[in-house]
């Protein structure tokens, strides 16, 4: 099968030939992670297995200057010094 450009229409035959090949997958052939039961997406925060929700907060931009500042100075994501700020609440 050869690369297709976007912009070009796919023949039946073409599309019969990219079916098979998918049909014909092994779970092995999709690599580490990408198939089989189990959670999927980003490891869990807390207990293994279990889902960490995402919260989303809109910031004056001053504050979101000072927690990025934060986290550069302390090696870490502003999401982890953001967690560490609500555990201590």
């Amino acid at each position: 099968m050869e690369e297709m450009n976007r912009s070009q229409e796919m023949t039946d035959a073409e599309a019969e030939a990219w079916a098979d090949r998918f049909e014909g997958l092994q779970v092995e052939d999709l690599g580490p992670g990408r198939a089989g039961p189990g959670f999927r997406g980003r490891p869990s925060l807390g207990e293994p297995k279990q889902h960490s929700p995402k919260v989303q907060a809109r910031l004056p931009q001053p504050l979101y200057d000072k927690l990025d500042r934060r986290a550069r100075a302390t090696g870490r994501t502003v999401s982890a010094v953001l967690r560490e700020a609500i555990e201590k609440l």
